[in-house]
């Protein structure tokens, strides 16, 4: 099975251009990304970028890749749409009027453990199709 953080970070050096440019956006290091890259590359049992000096171009395999990055990541947008629709609808449809005399809801907060490792995701989520905001909440009730 295909590692989607290792697709995402082959996608946007794919969008960018370049490690160094995509490793900049992304808040890693270009060694990570590069071996991140690797790895992915492993899996798939070849190269997806040719290497040319400090450029890099997509290889055959690489162009097939990144068209279907392309497609996951706009699903993932989709779904991200769609799932937020839902639950505004439910909400909506189940939350008190606000003059009712229940006590207050109380608002879930990101768990603080949870900040690093949503970094990579979180970051270019405005601009990054297939990537909404991803946070992690503990309730305490």
């Amino acid at each position: 099975m295909v590692n989607y953080k290792h697709l995402y970070y082959f996608w946007m050096v794919a969008r960018i251009g370049g490690v160094v440019r995509a490793s900049h956006r992304l808040h890693i290091t270009p060694q990570t990304l590069s071996g991140q890259i690797k790895l992915l590359e492993q899996r798939f049992g070849g190269a997806l970028f040719v290497r040319e000096g400090r450029h890099i171009r997509l290889t055959e395999a690489g162009r097939i890749a990144a068209d279907y990055a392309d497609d996951i990541f706009a699903k993932g947008l989709e779904l991200d749409a769609a799932v937020r629709e839902s639950l505004r609808a439910t909400h909506a449809l189940s939350r008190p009027p606000s003059s009712s005399p229940l006590r207050p809801q109380s608002h879930p907060v990101a768990h603080p453990d949870a900040a690093p490792l949503m970094r990579p995701l979180s970051n270019d989520a405005t601009r990054t199709p297939g990537f909404g905001h991803l946070t992690l909440v503990s309730r305490r009730d």
